[in-house]
C-alpha cells in the first residue's frame, strides 16, 4: 500500500505541474547543502524526498498518505520523528512556475521554497 501511495503522489505532483523525480532531493539552501555533503550550520534545514520523507534540523517525517488538492497542490500526512518523540503532522507542498515547491504547515499560507538538490 505505501509504495501504491508514493507512486501515486509522485503521479499527483506531475499532474499539478511539478516535475518531479522520486529518486531526487528538494531543498532549501540549507537543506541541498545537507544533501550534497557540503553540510550546513543553519537549523533552517528542509528536504523534501518524494518517494518517502521529509527532514528539517532535528526530525525526519515518514510519508504516510496524501491527497490531491487540484490546482497544483498536495497534502501530505505524515509520521514524524525527532529528539525522542513521535507525532503525526500534515504538510501541504504546492508547485511554483519556478521549478520548485513551496512546503507550509498551513494551507495557502507562505511556506518554504524547495528546489531540486544538485
Amino acid at each position: 500500500m505505501r509504495a501504491h501511495n508514493i507512486l501515486g503522489l509522485s503521479m499527483a505532483l506531475l499532474m499539478t505541474g511539478g516535475a518531479v523525480q522520486a529518486q531526487e532531493a528538494y531543498g532549501n539552501a540549507s537543506g541541498c547543502a545537507r544533501v550534497t555533503g557540503q553540510g550546513t550550520q543553519s537549523d533552517d534545514v528542509a528536504i523534501f524526498y518524494p518517494s518517502d520523507r521529509l527532514e528539517f534540523w532535528e526530525s525526519r517525517c515518514a510519508l504516510h498518505d496524501y491527497q490531491s488538492l487540484g490546482a497544483g497542490a498536495v497534502m501530505l500526512n505524515t509520521k514524524c520523528s525527532g529528539e525522542g518523540e513521535t507525532w503525526d503532522e500534515t504538510y501541504f507542498i504546492y508547485t511554483t512556475d519556478r521549478d520548485s515547491f513551496i512546503l507550509s504547515r498551513e494551507p495557502e499560507t507562505d511556506g518554504t521554497e524547495l528546489f531540486a538538490c544538485q
